[in-house]
């Protein structure tokens, strides 16, 4: 009986002649099984089929009797490891030929390497088709390494997932990924620049939002306290549109769209006081406020050096509502006195409606009474025109009555005011006082006065307040 054999895997070569009676059995233990299992077969091997984690796999070769196929029988075209105790190494033929190997362990890597050579790394749960290269096995194409989703890599030849890099097959979703200089765009520009601190411990967090709501940046990490800086490149500036921002620091000024300065900021150490601004609905002013630490606060306004302080239109003081007629100064309508003697706090222009009465009773009449006053501080400025009516129980001299502010040191009327001029029917009248001293003339006496004179007065009095 003479069968020679095949150099790669060991299968019959019955000679010419030969066999004869037992070549069918030859052929069918020595060739056909062999053939079945390299081609679709698989050995599964454990833990009970390695020493100490090694297993060498050996051709094996069939005869008439029986296949001799084991389960390390090299021939195999397929290898399945489970249920290994240590991460494990199998030593195959150093022959031309290819296995699919299948590491169904759930923990220990698998090593499939040719005889003194270091092989390739089969980590739990993958599939690779390794071939012999001449000198060792290599991965041909290899399975995917790692979880389902996960980001593939090459791990010294051999696949592996990325834990922290999955896709769905349209996004790619990371976490904690390493930039090492910047994100480009998608023209292959610098998009973002990043720079590494040694031993940092604080960064930028950007969160998104949802709708009505802004998206944030923020500084976080393991400082209790962490600003946030915004550094423009050389002679460059930070551009904010719609900045809102609480107690923001300014360290010098607030400059224009240009670049100019707009308003100066100069600090004061342990400053308590402050100005408040504040904008307003529709038909209110916008208000600037002395607020603070202090109960009485008044605000200072400096021109510099012999320049003033300029409105275009009315300066209201003392809570009034500036005028929007002119230009000038309002003041309240109900004057707030000031008791300070170079303070000037009121000013009003006006008329009024004279009444004339007598020292001695009795009333009056009149046909027509009108008049006007200006009043700066307490000093009021008036003039009246009175045509007289009938007295009806009058005596006396004629008095002017009911005056638009009470006149200081005495009652609400004037009996000789400055200026008076009675024209009666054949004679005129004129008087002056001076501190209640007449000085021009006699008093007006009631009775010489009849119906139809008229009373003109310009004059001068000051006012209680």
């Amino acid at each position: 009986m003479t069968v020679n054999r095949t150099t790669l895997l060991d299968l019959p070569l019955p000679v010419t002649g030969t066999e004869s009676g037992t070549w069918g059995d030859t052929t069918n233990n020595g060739l056909t099984q062999y053939m079945d299992i390299a081609v679709a077969g698989m050995t599964s091997l454990t833990s009970a089929n390695f020493t100490t984690g090694a297993l060498t796999l050996a051709n094996t070769t069939g005869d008439s009797s029986a296949t001799n196929i084991a389960a390390s029988s090299a021939q195999y075209g397929a290898i399945k490891v489970s249920s290994l105790g240590v991460a494990s190494t199998i030593t195959a033929p150093s022959s031309n030929r290819r296995y699919v190997i299948i590491n169904a362990d759930a923990t220990y890597n698998l090593t499939f390497k040719a005889s003194g050579q270091i092989g390739v790394t089969v980590v739990p749960g993958e599939k690779a088709l390794v071939a012999f290269n001449g000198t060792d096995y290599v991965k041909v194409g290899g399975a995917a390494g790692g979880s389902t989703t996960q980001v593939q890599y090459n791990n010294a030849g051999v696949f592996g997932g990325i834990t922290n890099a999955t896709t769905d097959g349209t996004t790619l979703s990371m976490t904690s990924p390493k930039v090492i200089t910047s994100i480009n765009d998608t023209n292959g520009n610098e998009l973002i620049g990043v720079t590494a601190t040694g031993s940092a411990v604080n960064e930028i967090t950007v969160a998104n939002a949802a709708t009505g709501n802004a998206p944030t940046i923020s500084a976080t990490g393991g400082d209790t306290n962490i600003g946030i800086t915004l550094t423009p490149k050389g002679t460059g500036r930070t551009t904010v549109t719609q900045l809102t921002t609480t107690s923001p620091r300014v360290l010098t000024a607030i400059n224009d769209t240009n670049g100019n300065e707009l308003i100066g900021i100069t600090a004061t150490a342990s400053a308590v006081n402050e100005i408040t601004v504040a904008n307003a609905a529709t038909t209110a002013n916008p208000v600037i406020s002395a607020t603070g630490g202090d109960t009485n606060i008044g605000i200072t306004l400096t021109p510099k050096g012999t320049g003033g302080v300029k409105t275009a239109n009315c300066l209201a003081v003392g809570g009034a509502t500036p005028s929007t007629s002119g230009a000038g100064i309002t003041f309240p309508a109900t004057q707030s006195a000031s008791t300070n003697a170079n303070t000037l706090d009121d000013y009003e222009e006006g008329t009024w409606t004279p009444a004339v009465t007598s020292s001695g009773g009795g009333s009056a009449t009149t046909t027509y009474a009108t008049g006007s006053y200006i009043k700066i501080g307490s000093m009021v400025q008036y003039n009246l025109f009175v045509k007289l009516g009938t007295f009806t129980g009058a005596f006396g001299t004629m008095r002017i009555d009911s005056f638009p502010f009470t006149v200081a040191y005495r009652s609400n009327y004037i009996d000789y005011p400055i200026g008076t001029q009675v024209i009666a029917t054949s004679t005129r009248y004129a008087g002056n006082l001076v501190e209640g001293t007449v000085i021009y003339d006699t008093q007006i006496a009631v009775s010489s006065l009849v119906l139809g004179d008229e009373v003109r007065i310009t004059g001068t009095y000051q006012a209680s307040a």
